[in-house]
């Protein structure tokens, strides 16, 4: 169910319902705990995500205000804003002629779903209109698992700039596939940051993601702005390339979009079993946060992600008294 309302002050709302405690027809389930636990980290972020058209990263339609689960805990329904005119106008007009469905894009541990195909955890991104009879859950959406874990694409669904290779080091390093430097790329832009290792492509599915110490001179941080441009191939290819060797142990590529500040950190992470010997990492090197993979959530470590060395620099200070 999608609709499209104008409301009294003119702006014209969308409203529907993306996603249900139902069995799709892949015979897979999001449980409406799950359910329950999406709409509360979003809440908490205060970063709902767009409305797409059919999961496409940069076809954002619409802005999202409004996420609420019925009594039964079965149906989530969303809604926000289409703030361009003209495209709200186009897709009246569209829905005029056919209905459309709507689907929700997540994450969720690897590990997930479990043997009898349920999602347990889940943190929602974004969700999309999609056209009539192309959603997995008839009731509600085709599901993109959008992870560095699981991804479904519709056959065909390519990007001009996927096609060609980057080379890294100024032209004299490392070639890397457009392809997944897009993926990458894209990846950050939805999930806020993501975790993998260079030679492999694998991901970490349990323990924690801890930056090394800035002091190492590892870190980069870039704006994001220019991060998810055609600029950010680059950016990457250039920072996996200097710091190959570096990711020849057992340390993963780590980036983070940092809301707070609008900059993409790229780091060197190590994957840390222990909860509380990844917490006492991040503090020793005085990371912002560190990444619980299982639990999908931010741990706080009171850092600055800055080299202490630069914190306070005396010949950049100024002197006052008081």
């Amino acid at each position: 169910m999608f609709s499209l309302i104008r409301t009294k002050s003119g702006k014209v709302r969308w409203v529907g319902i993306s996603s249900t405690a139902h069995r799709d027809e892949d015979r897979e389930i999001v449980s409406r705990a799950a359910l329950k636990q999406a709409v509360a980290r979003a809440k908490e972020r205060g970063n709902f995500g767009p409305l797409r058209f059919w999961h496409e990263p940069g076809l954002d339609l619409g802005t999202t205000d409004f996420m609420e689960l019925t009594d039964d805990g079965k149906y989530l329904i969303e809604s926000g804003l289409i703030e361009n005119e003209t495209l709200a106008s186009a897709m009246q007009k569209s829905l005029e002629k056919s209905a459309w469905q709507m689907s929700i894009g997540f994450r969720h541990p690897r590990s997930e779903p479990d043997e009898e195909n349920i999602f347990h955890n889940i943190d929602i991104f974004e969700r999309s209109i999609v056209p009539y009879g192309k959603a997995a859950n008839r009731l509600t959406s085709f599901t993109v698992k959008d992870t560095a874990t699981t991804e479904k694409h519709l056959p065909g669904k390519h990007r001009q700039s996927d096609h060609g290779r980057t080379r890294g080091g100024g032209g004299g390093g490392k070639v890397y596939s457009n392809r997944v430097l897009n993926s990458i790329i894209d990846s950050v832009r939805a999930q806020g940051g993501m975790s993998v290792k260079v030679d492999s492509g694998s991901v970490p599915t349990t323990g924690y993601m801890v930056a090394r110490d800035p002091k190492d001179g590892l870190s980069q941080v870039v704006s994001a702005d220019e991060f998810y441009t055609d600029r950010g191939r680059q950016i990457l290819a250039d920072y996996m390339t200097q710091n190959q060797q570096a990711f020849q142990d057992d340390s993963y590529l780590g980036l983070w979009h940092n809301t707070a500040d609008g900059q993409v950190y790229l780091d060197v992470s190590d994957n840390v079993q222990d909860k509380n010997t990844a917490i006492r990492l991040g503090r020793e090197r005085n990371q912002i946060s560190i990444w619980d993979v299982t639990g999908f959530a931010e741990i706080d470590t009171g850092g600055t992600g800055k080299s202490r060395k630069d914190e306070y620099d005396p010949r950049q200070s100024v002197q006052s008294w008081w």
